[in-house]
């Protein structure tokens, strides 16, 4: 007899948690559409911040490979501006129209 009260108060206990829990769910929704005009913009905004929180992160790796990168050279004993200057050079050559300018390109 005792068993089957516990087994009672028990599945009463988890319906009052789980309606406690909707509840707040509820009241949640209810202020963040109140506060952002709909809960669904509050999602966009959400999505948006992540992506460029990700975004932010993926740049300071690069930042940080770039410094790994000019140390080493530095180490090597290359200079930076040597290495800059000859790809500049290079890609100055070699114009998107051939090697005479724009007035040669046959369209």
């Amino acid at each position: 007899m005792d068993k089957r009260k516990e087994r009672r108060t028990e599945k009463e206990e988890k319906q009052e948690r789980e309606e406690k829990q909707w509840r707040g769910w509820k009241l949640e929704k209810k202020r963040r559409e109140e506060n952002n005009g709909s809960g669904r913009e509050c999602e966009r905004n959400r999505r948006e911040l992540k992506k460029k929180r990700r975004l932010r992160r993926a740049a300071e790796g690069k930042k940080v490979k770039h410094r790994e990168r000019r140390l080493e050279r530095q180490e090597k004993g290359e200079t930076e501006e040597g290495v800059r200057g000859d790809r500049n050079k290079d890609k100055m050559n070699v114009s998107r129209w051939g090697p005479g300018g724009r007035d040669s390109c046959p369209l």
